[in-house]
């Protein structure tokens, strides 16, 4: 139940609208040619003889994001405790899909758009991750997974902003807008096509038409012209 309910919270960060196509394709296309993939282990205890035996050509070749059953919670927010499923799929998304595809906006290095915003909120206060193995990559990994659940409200819950005050601020929309607009501008704006509902683990994609061949939602001429442009292939 838990490894299909991460597998329906990473289906729908990529395809948010659900009409079964991904919403970002250059994106998702990073996250195949890496073999993207969550990591699922009952709990983290068990996972760290296995992590030893996973060979460095694969730690080279894939981008791996583990998640524990302890921490997947398919009850959230009812029962009062965090899904940490919203929380890791989100980062393989993002620094296995979005970093590579668009580094000068997404990458996790000093410069870029989101690395400069992130800047901008530790130095105002709202951000603070105090861990001292999560390098500069790594902030910006967590900082991107705040500000986006931040603003699908996942975040605004009076027992989850006591959990995260040690960390992070800026736990709902009003909040990210007002003292961080540099990256509330960014991750809303339509051309990321970043998700714009927050995933419930209740993935069910509409099924595609096979006639819309551009893949724009309508049956129109130019689906006619690319099947002519494909005669007989």
């Amino acid at each position: 139940n838990k490894v299909l309910h991460c597998a329906h919270i990473l289906a729908q960060w990529i395809d948010n609208d659900e009409d079964g196509h991904p919403d970002e394709p250059l994106v998702h296309d990073a996250l195949l040619s890496s073999h993207a993939s969550m990591l699922m282990w009952r709990r983290e205890s068990d996972a760290e003889d296995d992590f030893d035996k996973i060979p460095d050509e694969t730690w080279d070749n894939c981008i791996l994001q583990a998640l524990f059953g302890q921490e997947t919670n398919p009850g959230f927010p009812e029962n009062g405790w965090f899904d940490a499923t919203l929380e890791e799929t989100l980062h393989l998304v993002t620094w296995g899909g979005y970093a590579p595809t668009y580094p000068d906006v997404f990458g996790e290095h000093p410069g870029s758009q989101i690395a400069d915003a992130m800047d901008e909120c530790i130095d105002g206060g709202g951000y603070h991750y105090d861990d001292p193995t999560c390098h500069y990559d790594c902030l910006v990994t967590e900082y991107t997974y705040w500000v986006i659940t931040s603003i699908l409200g996942a975040q605004d819950y009076p027992w989850r902003i006591e959990e995260i005050e040690e960390e992070w601020e800026l736990w709902n929309t009003t909040l990210v807008q007002t003292h961080d607009p540099a990256a509330f501008a960014l991750v809303t704006d339509p051309t990321w096509r970043l998700a714009t509902v927050l995933p419930d683990g209740s993935y069910l994609p509409a099924d595609p038409c096979q006639a819309d061949i551009d893949g724009n939602g309508h049956v129109a001429v130019g689906d006619l012209l690319l099947v002519l442009d494909g005669w007989g292939q």
